[in-house]
């Protein structure tokens, strides 16, 4: 088995050039030179290297190179979520909603695994899973999933808002029950005045019925919100 030499070239260099490529739009040139560097490294850096590479392969629309990218970079290093997470991001392009789910879920399950570095990243993590279960209608195992993710960080406005909406869709009254960490006076304060008017109306008419018809609310990481890319000051060899 042929074993790696040592790069030359550092990948602190590898991440900067590649970064001054894909700012002029030369994808393929800056691709390429993650793919030189990552063939002629063994460092454990790599991770970083398949990581960046997994992103410009995204972004040029190769989804099994990006994937193959990403999983590579796992294999390395298992707790870089921000591979996962974004491993999950082109599933849902590919139109693999399970395997989105997993990726997404393995982030959480870090967290469950007391991996406190995932923490953040596993709120990213669910409340992509929440609006890929809504875009499904899948709507209670949305309002899960959102719920789960403000449960590790009550912080979230947007979250709050698609986790109100999602109760609302479902005919799920009092809208306002808080989850843990949260009160009845955070959720009202981050939704809009609509939500708070259906609030009143559920509790003043008992013959009240869901509306089909839904409020403009504010994405929470749509499918192109993936993580970027890992800067030269966060990687070494």
């Amino acid at each position: 088995m042929r074993v790696k030499q040592r790069a030359a070239q550092s990948l602190e260099d590898v991440i900067s050039n590649a970064e001054a490529a894909r700012a002029a739009g030369r994808l393929p040139e800056a691709a390429g030179l993650y793919e030189a560097w990552i063939a002629g490294s063994d460092s454990p850096a790599r991770s970083a290297a398949l990581f960046n590479l997994g992103v410009l392969r995204s972004d040029m629309g190769d989804l099994a190179g990006a994937a193959a990218a990403y999983h590579e970079a796992l294999e390395i290093a298992p707790r870089l979520h921000q591979a996962r997470i974004n491993a999950g991001l082109v599933a849902e392009r590919q139109q693999q909603d399970a395997e989105a789910a997993r990726h997404w879920l393995g982030v959480a399950e870090a967290v469950v695994a007391g991996q406190a570095d995932a923490i953040p990243f596993a709120t990213i993590a669910l409340n992509h899973l929440g609006r890929l279960q809504e875009s499904r209608r899948q709507y209670a195992a949305a309002e899960s999933a959102l719920a789960h993710s403000l449960r590790l960080d009550p912080a979230q406005p947007d979250a709050i808002q698609h986790w109100v909406h999602l109760r609302q869709k479902q005919c799920t009254w009092p809208v306002y029950a808080p989850p843990p960490g949260l009160t009845v006076n955070r959720l009202m304060a981050a939704t809009s005045p609509l939500a708070n008017a259906f609030d009143s109306v559920s509790s003043a008419a008992s013959s009240f019925s869901c509306s089909s018809s839904t409020c403009s609310i504010p994405a929470v990481g749509g499918a192109s919100a993936s993580s970027d890319h890992i800067s030269s000051g966060a990687s070494r060899e």
